[in-house]
């Protein structure tokens, strides 16, 4: 279960209600006020509090000319808002970011950490240098899938490169996990594409992730793309102005 909502006026993002993650990480939440998006969360969570709702181990493989159909967008104004799910043994969420950056002329990252291999393969495409993305990512999360502590990766290395001296990407000044409630992650888990959509929810970008419980949405909106945009770039300036330059290698590691 890692859901992260509250259906009253629609509240989604990438918190957790703890100490760390209320006052410590760096992290992002909606407020929407819609009765049909919370209708749509509802039936969500109805279907998690079922006696039926399991985890297979083997997903299906989703419907994407459904999952990617504009019938399913809600109008917020002038935001169209589609929410998605996952839990109950699809990689619907894993296809719909693969299919947006697949798109994508320009993405921005804010992350935990990027390791599921669909998702690392479609943003392979902006390894050359004149591509236009950049993002701030947690180093300790990141380590762990690059190097894990016990044994190796299963993902092939280059599809690491922003991790490794890329210096569009920079590690947030986070700590390592302690078992206390004050651990201070880069928490979010956000895509912003080519300035117009914006991808929050509580899915980590990660393979693990799909055996969860996730809400994920893509918002469809200029404005809201900027407002995400903004605070991506006073990260990355803090970040850049404190020395962390990139994931590793770079003496960003803090003990």
């Amino acid at each position: 279960m890692h859901s992260k909502y509250v259906i009253k006026d629609g509240n989604t993002g990438s918190g957790n209600w703890t100490n760390g993650g209320s006052n410590l990480q760096d992290k992002n939440f909606l407020v929407l006020t819609s009765q049909q998006l919370a209708d749509d969360y509802k039936a969500n969570f109805e279907t998690l509090t079922s006696k039926s709702h399991t985890h297979p181990g083997k997903p299906k493989k989703p419907d994407m000319g459904q999952l990617l159909s504009p019938e399913r967008a809600i109008k917020l104004g002038n935001v169209a808002i589609t929410p998605y799910f996952s839990g109950g043994g699809t990689e619907e969420i894993e296809n719909v970011v693969v299919a947006l950056i697949n798109k994508a002329k320009k993405v921005r990252v804010m992350a935990m950490l990027i390791s599921d291999s669909g998702i690392l393969q479609a943003l392979s495409k902006f390894k050359p240098a004149n591509k236009d993305t950049e993002g701030v990512l947690d180093p300790y999360e990141m380590k762990k899938v690059m190097s894990p502590p016990r044994g190796r990766s299963k993902i092939p290395a280059t599809l690491f490169w922003f991790g490794r001296k890329d210096k569009r990407f920079v590690a947030a000044p986070s700590h390592a996990y302690s078992q206390n409630d004050n651990n201070d992650f880069m928490h979010n888990k956000v895509m912003i594409i080519d300035d117009r959509i914006v991808v929050p929810g509580s899915y980590n970008f990660s393979e693990a992730t799909e055996s969860n419980d996730e809400n994920m949405l893509i918002l469809e909106s200029s404005p809201v793309a900027a407002a995400y945009s903004g605070n991506l770039r006073i990260f990355l300036l803090s970040i850049k102005n404190a020395g962390h330059l990139c994931l590793l290698n770079s003496g960003s590691i803090q003990s």
